[in-house]
């Protein structure tokens, strides 16, 4: 309220969608105003408006007590003061991003926050055909590119996912002991050469919510099939605090 007793411009709200708590694990509390996954597909502020933050933090604050938050990479790490919903009222998702909870205790502490699905590899770079990199565009891979990995580099693997709205490409190897697949996993490319691409390896494959699958390719040089997944959803998704060991299998 002014001097002159006349209201100043409304605050700048936010909506948000209904959502279905029915499951905890798959709840996800979206807005009509803006979704935190920004054109590139990472988590990031810099294309929402600021009202909009500004009414976001507040909402976050008053429904879940956050006194911090945090984005890293398709995650929202969110700090919760002394008090904060049981778990089975916090959603699995806000604002497009998959939410870590943590406390305030945690950010005292310091924290270094790792966020990963699976495993990656050790070794060196592996290069890539220059031929199969024209069918690399502007962050896309195409079958094309999938299937020459499978035939040419992977060649042991059952299946390969594009996930993270497209920024990781998740390798999923026949299921073996936990000893074994660490053992493995030091022989695996840490990169691919010009692939714009997070690589990650899993012991047995993808688990998914939504079957059937939306790409399925033979195999090449084998009977049955190669499964090609296009930015699927995860059955869980782990996150972790530092890196995990060579010999941990992460479940």
């Amino acid at each position: 309220m002014s001097d002159s007793g006349e209201s100043g411009p409304p605050a700048i709200g936010i909506t948000p969608k209904p959502v279905d708590f029915s499951s905890p694990s798959t709840a996800a509390i979206e807005f009509e105003e803006f979704s935190l996954i920004g054109p590139g597909g990472h988590a990031s502020s810099q294309h929402v408006q600021p009202e909009h933050m500004e009414a976001f933090n507040r909402y976050l604050f008053e429904n879940y007590n956050v006194q911090v938050n945090s984005l890293l990479g398709i995650f929202i790490v969110l700090f919760c003061g002394d008090y904060s919903p049981p778990k089975d009222e916090l959603p699995f998702s806000i604002a497009g991003c998959i939410a870590i909870w943590k406390t305030v205790d945690d950010l005292d502490d310091g924290y270094d926050f790792w966020p990963f699905v699976d495993n990656v590899g050790p070794a060196g770079a592996e290069p890539l055909d220059p031929n199969i990199l024209s069918d690399v565009e502007k962050g896309e891979i195409s079958n094309e590119v999938l299937f020459y990995l499978a035939k040419n580099v992977f060649t042991e693997c059952e299946g390969l996912s594009v996930c993270g709205h497209g920024r990781t490409l998740v390798v999923e190897f026949p299921k073996i002991s936990a000893q074994d697949f660490a053992k493995r996993r030091k022989t695996l490319p840490r990169a691919i050469t010009n692939l714009p691409f997070k690589l990650e390896f899993r012991n047995g494959p993808l688990e998914l919510h939504n079957p059937p699958l939306e790409f399925r390719i033979p195999a090449p040089e084998r009977n049955d099939s190669l499964e090609f997944h296009n930015d699927p959803p995860y059955h869980e998704m782990v996150a972790g605090w530092g890196l995990p060991e060579d010999e941990e299998q992460l479940e």
